[in-house]
């Protein structure tokens, strides 16, 4: 497939190869929810007769438009979108519920367009044993310790990496609310977001799964470490081209390992229940 935006065009993998996977064949109608520049919407056409993309960020709608011309993007908040009820047989949300402002607005909104019977997948960051090195909250907060008490050592990475002295340098500690932070749930707590948008008897729960423990998050930490201590050009020989290709397959390996309550990610199939 010719490229010519410049965002890539990803392989069927992670969180989601596990929505395609739950997305029943031969359906009219299917959204991704937070489908960024649609390399993920892209693979549903072998599940749906019409697949249709929404994000909010128009820089990804505008590289959407022009890498899959074939699908229908749409540029929109998940709190409020101009598509209309019960729509779509089939609903994917990935990794996105973190990122709203309001995740029971947006859950009502999923389930006003989704066809009574039809199902949502929810994908997104588990509050399990290594939620704590989500690189989203993790790297700001090492980025402001480095700059205010490692700053000659700060200085002379940037150097290395540059070939120049930086000029002063300022910190601010990083602010961790519900709107700055990466969010990660629990199942009942995802549940319990859904009970309020939609009430008990809105929605039946058909599957669940709790997986990836550390590789996922780790290969993430590891090209950050990359590009903090290494110039570009060394990133690209080494790091891209040998280190991080067989180390992205082990975490990709690692996500479908099921931990239970100590996993990094969860995903959950619901089943909108007739009125």
């Amino acid at each position: 497939m010719d490229n010519p935006a410049p965002y890539p065009h990803r392989p069927l993998a992670g969180r989601y190869r596990r929505a395609f996977l739950w997305t029943p064949a031969g359906i009219n109608r299917y959204l991704d929810a937070g489908c960024a520049w649609g390399y993920g919407a892209v693979h549903f056409t072998a599940k749906s007769r019409e697949v249709v993309g929404l994000d909010p960020t128009p820089e990804f709608i505008a590289a959407a438009q022009v890498q899959y011309p074939d699908l229908t993007f749409v540029l929109s908040d998940l709190e409020a979108t101009p598509l209309p009820d019960g729509h779509f047989e089939a609903i994917a949300c990935c990794d996105t519920i973190e990122h709203v402002r309001d995740e029971v607005q947006c859950f009502r909104e999923l389930f006003r367009m989704l066809k009574p019977g039809g199902t949502l997948t929810v994908t997104t960051p588990h509050r399990g044993l290594f939620a704590w090195l989500d690189p989203a909250n993790s790297v700001p907060y090492a980025d402001y310790f480095a700059r205010r008490y490692l700053g000659f050592i700060y200085r002379l990475l940037y150097w290395f990496r540059k070939h120049q002295w930086p000029g002063p340098m300022s910190w601010t500690k990083p602010i961790y609310t519900h709107d700055t932070m990466h969010r990660h749930y629990r199942r009942q707590e995802l549940l319990d977001l859904i009970e309020q948008a939609v009430g008990p008897k809105g929605y039946r729960v058909v599957n669940t799964v709790r997986s990836g423990l550390f590789l996922g998050v780790g290969v993430d930490l590891l090209m950050f470490v990359f590009a903090v201590f290494f110039p570009r050009g060394v990133i690209k020989k080494v790091g891209d081209r040998l280190l991080f290709p067989p180390l992205q397959q082990l975490a990709e390996w690692d996500y479908w390992i099921p931990y239970g309550p100590l996993a990094y990610n969860i995903a959950i199939q619901l089943e909108k229940t007739p009125d």
